[in-house]
């Protein structure tokens, strides 16, 4: 008895009711399904991809660190996300790696006091957003760019070692 039930059950469609009508997740699969048959036809000649790509505005090419670029899902990568760089490119010094994606960044740079005629050197720090794609040390010397605020003090990101 047990076994004619369990063939039973195995025969009927789940999405079918009792009286034969269709489950509404049924419904919405066929529905679906005559949408995406209709698109393929009308846009098979126009274009592949009807939506534009997000390009990094970038005049700056980076070389591609990993070995397999599918490795990084970082959606605030410049390279394999959707994130966008914007202003000059900075080079500095990795002090620290404590924190998780994240990297404090050292950059030097020369001020003239002009009373005396003179230059002083001046530093700052900066926190600095690390892809998956990336792999940085304390002591590494890195290129970054400006994004927009990643968190209440991350605004700048890896694009290379």
């Amino acid at each position: 008895m047990a076994e004619e039930k369990n063939a039973q059950k195995e025969n009927k469609p789940h999405a079918e009711k009792k009286d034969g009508h269709k489950g509404k997740n049924e419904q919405h699969k066929e529905k679906k399904a005559a949408e995406t048959v209709v698109q393929k036809v009308h846009t098979g000649n126009e274009q592949k991809n009807p939506r534009k790509e997000k390009v990094a505005k970038t005049k700056y090419v980076t070389p591609i660190q990993s070995s397999n670029p599918d490795e990084c899902t970082d959606e605030r990568c410049p390279r394999h996300g959707h994130l966008r760089t914007r202003g000059r490119i900075f080079e500095g010094k990795v002090v620290s790696t404590k924190a998780l994606k994240t990297a404090v960044v050292e950059i030097q740079n020369l001020r003239k006091v002009q009373k005396y005629e003179r230059y002083e050197k001046r530093r700052s720090k900066l926190h600095v957003h690390i892809p998956n794609c990336n792999k940085v040390k304390e002591g590494d010397i890195i290129k970054f760019m400006e994004c927009r605020k990643i968190s209440k003090t991350k605004a700048f990101v890896i694009i290379d070692k």
